[in-house]
């Protein structure tokens, strides 16, 4: 019986410790992983940073902050829209070519459509 998060008696069962059981490739795998994951979020923030002035910028001359505002919805749920299809057909494939290969077809098809955004001259081309 655990009483105010200690154990009562006197032969407490020791607490099991998920993490001893890994190897050194399986805690490689975890950080590889994690760095992933970092790396997207990072991405993520630097969309939700750089998405207002680009917009801005390329709706050209004076825009609204509604205009801007709408836009930004309108390429944030594109955004949003992408990364579920994305998850959707690269977990098909990391299935049928593996997950190391996927990984790399990720990896570099999210840096071409980041130049591309990067060459962006409308609104709509920034979007795709």
């Amino acid at each position: 019986m655990l009483v105010s998060g200690s154990q009562s008696g006197a032969a407490a069962e020791p607490e099991y410790r998920w993490y001893k059981d890994l190897n050194r490739y399986q805690w490689f795998v975890v950080v590889v992983a994690s760095v992933g994951w970092m790396f997207d979020t990072m991405a993520q923030q630097l969309f939700n940073l750089a998405r207002k002035p680009a917009l801005a910028d390329l709706l050209g001359g004076h825009p609204t902050s509604a205009a801007v505002d709408e836009q930004a919805g309108i390429s944030t749920a594109i955004f949003m829209v992408g990364w579920a299809l994305g998850g959707v057909l690269f977990g098909i494939l990391g299935d049928r070519l593996g997950r190391a290969k996927t990984m790399t077809i990720t990896i570099l098809s999210y840096s071409l459509f980041t130049v591309a955004s990067m060459l962006s001259r409308h609104v709509w081309d920034f979007n795709v």
